[in-house]
This record gives structure tokens, C-alpha cells and sequence, in this order.
């Protein structure tokens, strides 16, 4: 477990110290965290803009269920917090970002970094390179979350919510973004994980992702309609982006 907790230092470290939800700042939990120096920045909140010009008041045109697409049909258990560096328009996503890709998932593996946590690892099939030099044809890309059978772990003592703790087959989620499923296609953009097994982890953790329909080849959102419309939304992109042809994504993709 030591080793594991070891390895997964790259992508824990996506995350500060202090858990809060984004309705009440003020309400905190603790994790374990380290630093990563890809992310040292700390911004406080995300804006909501539309591409070009994100001083302007955007309106939603778009009908959300026309364009959302869930990423699974279990029971989520959703974690919050506080990133040590968060984006508000593609082209900083773009700029910042080792690896931009069409990427198609194939195979998938979850583990345990912790007695009650997992991370998915993505082994994917490059479609299209937008950004960076990559001599395979495939990747690793790791994210925090994934199923997970509570009904199988041992009782944990720890602090609670006041609510019935979770029980059976369950998907955990890092601010409401469900990891990527298998033989699904994605726009990501990415930084290395500097670690071979893991690969790479997503840019913004869950900011630097976007689902797209593998008929229609446009984009779709996968999260509740509740988080795009959070003040200090990490979603922008997908708020943006939702029901786009790939074709009108990568005109701006500079």
C-alpha cells in the first residue's frame, strides 16, 4: 500500500490540503496531498466566458439534455476540493498542456491508492495529435475516481456526514466528472505524470476533458446540469464546448 500511495504522488497532488464544497467554502475536510510542479499555482475560482471573449455574460443556448451523455448507470459518491491551479479558457488549457489528443479508451484498470479510495488508469488509442511529440500510438492517462464495492472494504472509522454511508458497487467521482469509460472517444489535454505505469493525468484534473460522440462527432457534457451552473464552475469547457462539432473545437485549438 506504501508503494502505491508512493507512485500515486503525481496525480494526488492535483489536490491542496483543505476539501470544500464550493456552496460553503467555510465547511472543510482533510486529505492527503502533495505538492506537483506542473500545478503550483493557486487560483481561487473559475470564470464563465465564451471562447474569445470571456468578459462577456454567456447565456446557455443550448439544451442540456439534448447534449448530456452519463458515463455510468451506478450510484455516484462525489468528493470535492480545491485545486492548486485551475483554468478558464482552452487556449491556457492548450498552451499549458504536454499532450493534446483525440484519444479512444480501450482497456481500463482500477486500484486502490488508499483503504477506501481508487484512480482509473486509461490505456488509449491516439486518433489525432493536436499537441505534443509522441512516438506510440498509445497512452496511459490516470484519473482520481472509479467503481468501487464498498460492501467489500473494511469498516473504516472516520468522521461523518450524517448520512447513510454507501454500501455495494458504487462509481466515485472528483467533483462530480466520472472517469472515461471504455470505447468511448475524448478530447483531452494532458500533463505527464512522470511515471511510466500511471502515464498521464488530465490537465485541471477534471477541467482538460471532453467527451464526443463517436456518430455525430460532437462534444457532449457528462456531468449534472447543477455543476455548470455553480458560480466558480471547473466545467467551463464543457459548459462551452457542449454539442460543438469536433470540427469547430479545433478551430480554436491554439
Amino acid at each position: 500500500m506504501k508503494n502505491k500511495i508512493k507512485i500515486l504522488i503525481p496525480l494526488v497532488c492535483l489536490l491542496v490540503i483543505s476539501i470544500y464544497s464550493y456552496k460553503s467554502i467555510t465547511q472543510s475536510k482533510k486529505v492527503v496531498v502533495a505538492k506537483t510542479n506542473n500545478e503550483s499555482e493557486v487560483k481561487t475560482a473559475v470564470s464563465i466566458g465564451i471562447i474569445g471573449d470571456l468578459n462577456k455574460k454567456e447565456s446557455r443556448e443550448i439544451d442540456y439534455n439534448s447534449v448530456f451523455s452519463s458515463e455510468t448507470q451506478l450510484p455516484t459518491v462525489n468528493s470535492e476540493g480545491s485545486l492548486r491551479k485551475t483554468y478558464d479558457n482552452i487556449q491556457d488549457l492548450y498552451k499549458n498542456a504536454e499532450i493534446v489528443a483525440l484519444v479512444k479508451v480501450n482497456k481500463q484498470n482500477v486500484f486502490f491508492y488508499s483503504d477506501t479510495s481508487v484512480a482509473t488508469t486509461s490505456t488509449v488509442d491516439l486518433k489525432k495529435i493536436y499537441k505534443g511529440n509522441i512516438e506510440s500510438k498509445a497512452l496511459n492517462i490516470t484519473e482520481l475516481g472509479g467503481p468501487i464495492d464498498f460492501s467489500k472494504l473494511p469498516k473504516v472509522d472516520k468522521p461523518g456526514d450524517g448520512k447513510a454511508p454507501a454500501q455495494g458497487l458504487v462509481e466515485t467521482t472528483f467533483e462530480g466528472s466520472v472517469v472515461m469509460k471504455d470505447n468511448n472517444t475524448y478530447l483531452v489535454f494532458l500533463i505527464n505524470s512522470n511515471d511510466p505505469l500511471y502515464g498521464y493525468n488530465i490537465l485541471g484534473a477534471v477541467q482538460g476533458k471532453i467527451k464526443i460522440d463517436k456518430k455525430t462527432k460532437k462534444s457532449l457534457i457528462t456531468v449534472n446540469e447543477r455543476y455548470l451552473d455553480e458560480p466558480m464552475s471547473l466545467f467551463f469547457l464543457q459548459k462551452q464546448l457542449g454539442g460543438k462539432s469536433i470540427t469547430d473545437i479545433e478551430s480554436v485549438l491554439k
